[in-house]
């Protein structure tokens, strides 16, 4: 099928006959230039290109059709988007033919030069040349060139969080999100990513399993596993039972962790990243001696049969060291906002569901700069002024019937 432009009334339209029925588009645009790009854009998302020489079409338009049909649905869409400018960058009509391993090498450069990592750049090529096995794959091109290995080190990456700075980012915790976004991190041992994308539907309170995977989209190699819910997150959530993301703020997902646990770090005065989190429960459940196997299971690292697995959260003991040992990691972080509400046991047999402002101050100051215990304590008082009023008005209201007025 061909597409071309027709000028209809001073207006470009993009023609094309498809099984011998004419059909039209209207770009709406009257300057012939534009009208090209956009006849351009629409053959590359709708055209259906076959047996092209590798010098007629171009890895920009390669990258960008497999970005359209495929990329941008699949959990690595992020990437497959900075992969993309970058090639619009610096391989501006560069042909599938015209690049070889010494045109990709000049490529791999320019990309050092602007101060990317070897891992980032392993993966943008890795992308590209998965989009060229792609556009091969579907026969739209004839033949691509080899690609290019690129090294990376194996760099230790992000430092595992400690205890205590994970017990100072959850008293550095002010509304209900951060605080559901920190116990899942710690009490699943999840990726951040899998925590923002949870909704209430994957929360089974029956058999006490969370399902980190989204239906319907491919999550590639990074595994979200089945996992069971450790014994504190369990009980927390199981009150608060909605619909949606279970982290959301004013009703709406969040797009990224980033924001949030930049904020959260800076209250707490901790420099450890969130991927520190995820590293801090694997070297939990190693230190205690959890076995391996129970590990790799939390962590999505374990690739089983796909039909077994289907029904391995029924089992009594499905990866229950695990959870365990998390819970035990949740009862030694001790964050704060739980004590009581999922049944911790308080630090002192005194201390009562919401702590006063004395109290909450000896419990989070450990870690935390002046003005997060400060918002903390002033935070700590609205809340417990709304429950004490709430538990104290409750019996004097509920007897009252509506008065007649009129």
């Amino acid at each position: 099928m061909r597409y071309y432009l027709k000028d209809r009334g001073g207006v470009w339209y993009i023609c094309w006959t498809e099984r011998g029925i004419p059909g039209r588009l209207s770009t709406r645009l009257r300057d012939r230039g534009q009208a090209e790009l956009a006849l351009a854009r629409h053959v590359l998302i709708h055209g259906n290109p076959r047996h092209q020489a590798a010098e007629a079409v171009t890895v920009q338009s390669v990258v960008l059709r497999y970005w359209q049909h495929h990329g941008r649905n699949i959990a690595s869409r992020d990437s497959v988007t900075a992969a993309l400018k970058a090639v619009n960058t610096y391989l501006e009509r560069v042909s599938v033919a015209d690049f070889g391993l010494t045109r990709q090498e000049a490529f791999i450069r320019a990309l050092r030069s602007d101060g990317l990592a070897s891992s980032t750049i392993k993966r943008w090529m890795g992308i590209v040349g998965t989009a060229l096995r792609w556009a091969h794959a579907r026969q739209e091109v004839v033949e691509i060139p080899p690609m290019v290995a690129v090294k990376s080190a194996n760099e230790e990456g992000e430092r595992p969080a400690t205890v205590e700075e994970l017990r100072a980012l959850c008293g550095a915790c002010l509304h209900e999100h951060q605080r559901r976004f920190l116990l899942l991190m710690i009490g699943t041992a999840a990726r951040p990513i899998s925590v923002l994308e949870l909704d209430w539907s994957r929360m089974d309170f029956e058999s006490g399993t969370i399902a980190q995977s989204v239906p319907g989209v491919d999550h590639g190699k990074k595994r979200r596993p089945r996992v069971p819910m450790a014994a504190s997150v369990r009980r927390y959530f199981e009150g608060k039972r909605s619909i949606g993301p279970v982290v959301q703020w004013n009703g709406k997902p969040l797009a990224g962790h980033k924001r949030l646990y930049a904020g959260l770090a800076e209250r707490a005065g901790v420099e450890v990243g969130a991927y520190g989190i995820r590293k801090a429960c694997a070297t939990w459940m190693r230190q205690e001696g959890v076995p391996e196997w129970d590990v790799l299971g939390m962590l999505g690292h374990r690739a089983g049969s796909s039909q077994t697995e289907r029904y391995a959260h029924w089992r009594p003991e499905f990866m229950r060291a695990a959870a365990e040992s998390l819970e035990r990691l949740i009862r030694a972080v001790d964050p704060p906002w739980m004590v009581g509400a999922a049944g911790i046991e308080p630090a002192t047999p005194t201390m009562s569901t919401w702590c006063s402002t004395a109290e909450l101050s000896a419990r989070t100051g450990k870690g935390l700069n002046s003005a997060a215990a400060v918002a903390l304590q002033n935070q700590a008082l609205r809340e417990a002024s709304d429950y004490h009023v709430k538990d104290e008005a409750q019996p004097i209201i509920l007897p009252l019937t509506a008065a007649n007025d009129d």
